[in-house]
Order: C-alpha cells, then sequence, then structure tokens
C-alpha cells in the first residue's frame, strides 16, 4: 500500500512537471518578445555591427552587393577570382 501512494505521489509530481515546464518556458518567450526594442532598419543595422564588433567601413564593395558571407554570389563570382598563374579559386 505505501508503494502505491509513493507511486501515486512521484506520478502526479512528474505530470505538474510536464504541464509546468512548457508553460514556463512559453510565458518567459512571450515576455521576451513583449520587451523586444523596435527599430528602422538602418538603426537595426547600426546595432548588428556594434554588436559584432565590425564596422561598415570593413566590409568591401562585393561583400555589400554579394552579402557578407558570399552565399548570393553567381557564376561571375568564380570569373573574378584567379591567382596569379590564372588558376581559378
Amino acid at each position: 500500500m505505501a508503494g502505491e501512494t509513493v507511486f501515486a505521489v512521484f506520478f502526479v509530481l512528474f505530470v505538474v512537471a510536464a504541464l509546468a515546464v512548457p508553460l514556463l518556458l512559453w510565458s518567459e518567450i512571450e515576455a521576451e518578445t513583449d520587451r523586444t526594442e523596435r527599430m528602422d532598419r538602418a538603426s537595426a543595422e547600426r546595432t548588428a555591427r556594434r554588436d559584432a564588433g565590425g564596422d561598415a567601413t570593413s566590409r568591401s564593395d562585393d561583400d555589400r552587393r554579394d552579402g557578407i558571407d558570399g552565399r548570393n554570389r553567381g557564376a561571375d563570382h568564380w570569373d573574378r577570382e584567379e591567382n596569379e598563374n590564372g588558376d581559378r579559386f
């Protein structure tokens, strides 16, 4: 009989925890999104550069056109990049 009571108590605690943890996480996420500062694009870019430790002057023209990580570069990108031997890389 005592074993059944202990099992019942642990089962109830498990169910409460299983319901409480997702609700707690949801409420924390909601509270964080309510505190989000709204800003225009220029302010957001300045803030992102400041947080990342970079500035606008460190980016090349190619980076501005193609994206900082180069993922948006087209096929002509490979034609532009050759070493002194003419090998493409």
